[in-house]
C-alpha cells in the first residue's frame, strides 16, 4: 500500500522513480516534437501531426494537466501510452489534411498526365528527372543547358570541340543527344527546318573550333577524324530537299566549310600518323615514311617484310586506319630501295564529306 504525505503527494520513497519518469518524459517528448516539426518542414503533415501531439502528451506538464482532469492519468506510464495511441491514431486517420498525389487529385490517365508534365517541364525550362552525365564530364555544359530548357545552347555545347567524339558516341552521349533531340522536337513552334538550322549552326561552330595543327597522340588524330564524320552524320540526317531555301543554304554552307577544312587537315593528319606510329614501331625495327603529294603515300620498311606473310598481316591490320585517313598508297619494303609490295587504296578525296560504315564510304549528297 502506498504511503502518502499530508498534501497527497507520494512519500520520499517514490520521489526518485517520479524523477526518472519525468526525465524520460522530457527526453522522449522533446525528441518527438522535434521530429514532428521536421516532418512538417519536409512536407509530411500526417507524420508531423502524429509526432508533434504525441511528443506534447509525453511532456511532464501535459501529464500533470491530464492527471488533474482524471485520476487514471496519475498512474505511471498511462500518459506515455496515451501519447503513443494518439500518435498512431493520427497517422492512420490524418484529420488535419491528406497528402495528395497528382494521379488521385486530378483524375484521368496517369500516363497521359506524366507525358504532359514532361512536356511542360521542357517548355518551362525545368530540370529533367535524371542527369545523364556527371559533374566533371565534358558534356556537362550541354546537360546543364538542357536542364535550364536552353535547347539551342545544349546543342552548341554538345557538338563543341570541348567534347571528345568518343564521349558523344558513348551510351551516355547517345542518351543525352536523344534527350536534346526530344526537347527540340517538343519545343514550341519548332519545325524540321528550325531543328536542322540549329544542328547546322552547332556543327559550324564545332568546325571553327577544330584545330588544324599536327596532333601529338593517336587519340587526337581520331578525334579530328570523328569530328568530320559527325558533320557528315548531321548532314545525312537532314537532307537538303526537306527544308526551306534559307535552311538549305545553311546546309550548303556547312558542306562547303567541312570540305575546305578537311582538304587542309587530312594531309596534316597523315603526316602526324606516320610520325606517331614510326616512334611506336621503332623498337620493332620498322621505319615509317609518309610522302608524296598531299602525304598520300605511306611506306613501311623492315626486314620482316621480306616475307609475304608479314606484309599481308601488316596491311590487314593497318587497312582501316589507312582508309579513314585517306591514304592512296601503302608500300612495304624489306630495305630502302628494295622491290616491295604496293597496295593502291580506293579512298575518297580529302574534300569529300561523308562517313565510313562497314568499310564503305558514303558521301553526303548536296
Amino acid at each position: 500500500m502506498t504511503e502518502n504525505g499530508n498534501d497527497g503527494t507520494p512519500a520520499s520513497g517514490e520521489a526518485k522513480p517520479d524523477r526518472v519518469l519525468s526525465a524520460f518524459g522530457w527526453a522522449f517528448g522533446l525528441v518527438a516534437v522535434a521530429f514532428g516539426l521536421g516532418s512538417f518542414m519536409a512536407g509530411g503533415p500526417r507524420m508531423g501531426w502524429g509526432l508533434l501531439l504525441a511528443g506534447i502528451l509525453l511532456l511532464p506538464p501535459a501529464g500533470k494537466v491530464l492527471g488533474a482532469a482524471h485520476p487514471i492519468f496519475r498512474r505511471p506510464m498511462i500518459p506515455g501510452l496515451t501519447a503513443v495511441a494518439v500518435g498512431v491514431l493520427l497517422l492512420i486517420i490524418n484529420p488535419f489534411g491528406r497528402a495528395t498525389s497528382p494521379t488521385t487529385s486530378t483524375g484521368g490517365d496517369p500516363a497521359a498526365k506524366s507525358t504532359s508534365v514532361e512536356k511542360a517541364g521542357v517548355a518551362a525550362g525545368s530540370r529533367p528527372a535524371v542527369d545523364l552525365v556527371g559533374q566533371s564530364d565534358p558534356m556537362r555544359p550541354a546537360q546543364d543547358a538542357l536542364n535550364r530548357g536552353e535547347v539551342t545552347k545544349a546543342v552548341t555545347a554538345f557538338f563543341s570541340s570541348a567534347v571528345p567524339q568518343e564521349r558523344r558516341t558513348s551510351p551516355e552521349g547517345q542518351q543525352l543527344r536523344a534527350a536534346i533531340q526530344k526537347a527540340m522536337d517538343e519545343g514550341s513552334g519548332s519545325t524540321p527546318s528550325d531543328r536542322a538550322s540549329e544542328a547546322f549552326k552547332a556543327q559550324q561552330q564545332a568546325l571553327s573550333g577544330l584545330a588544324t595543327s599536327a596532333p601529338e597522340t593517336p587519340e587526337a588524330i581520331w578525334q579530328r577524324v570523328s569530328a568530320y564524320e559527325e558533320v557528315a552524320r548531321v548532314l545525312s540526317e537532314h537532307p537538303a530537299a526537306s527544308f526551306d531555301p534559307t535552311t538549305a543554304a545553311e546546309r550548303t554552307k556547312l558542306v562547303a566549310a567541312a570540305s575546305a577544312k578537311q582538304r587542309a587537315d587530312f594531309p596534316v593528319l597523315r603526316r602526324a600518323y606516320g610520325k606517331i606510329i614510326g616512334r611506336a614501331m621503332w623498337e620493332q625495327d620498322v621505319e615509317v615514311i609518309v610522302e608524296g603529294s598531299g602525304n598520300r603515300t605511306i611506306r613501311f620498311i623492315a626486314a620482316m617484310f621480306a616475307a609475304n606473310r608479314n606484309i599481308g598481316s601488316a596491311q590487314s591490320g593497318a587497312s582501316q586506319h589507312l582508309h579513314k585517313l585517306r591514304f592512296g598508297r601503302s608500300q612495304y619494303e624489306w630495305y630502302r630501295g628494295s622491290e616491295g609490295q604496293v597496295y593502291s587504296l580506293e579512298v575518297p578525296s580529302d574534300s569529300a564529306v561523308g562517313e565510313w560504315a562497314a568499310g564503305d564510304f558514303t558521301e553526303v549528297s548536296l
